[in-house]
């Protein structure tokens, strides 16, 4: 047991370090201040010019770019319209009082990880492909 608490540990903390840096990348996007940054964004895009498969696909493509996003550093972000936009389903989960509290420079309120590309995270105009 004191094995799996550290490997639960060791996550956490690496998952509390990269939702900083995405918080950081969204707002550097969001104010246009990434002069002299190195900000990266990955993003997965699903859209109807692209194959994406089934559901179960779609999921997996999620989940592995996300988990490469944070082996790479990257910002990570979902572009989903096909076959609908992905935030008429599902919205980013905002952080309750005591996940923000344990998560640090997260105030209750604030989406923990802003996975949205457009109306969200950074902020970019919707592209019509219909």
């Amino acid at each position: 047991h004191v094995e799996n608490r550290a490997k639960q540990a060791w996550a956490a903390q690496k998952l509390r370090r990269y939702l900083a840096f995405h918080r950081d990348a969204v707002r550097a996007w969001r104010t246009g201040s990434l002069a002299g940054s190195q900000v990266r964004a990955l993003v997965y895009v699903c859209n109807p010019f692209s194959l994406c498969g089934g559901h179960g696909d779609r999921t997996n493509g999620i989940l592995s770019t996300f988990i490469l996003a944070l082996l790479t550093n990257r910002a990570f972000f979902i572009d989903l319209d096909s076959p609908l936009p992905l935030n008429v389903l599902l919205q980013p989960r905002r952080a309750a009082p005591d996940v923000a509290a344990a998560a640090g420079g997260v105030a209750a309120g604030d989406f923990l990880l802003d996975w949205r590309l457009r109306g969200g995270g950074v902020g970019l105009g919707s592209h019509a492909f219909y």
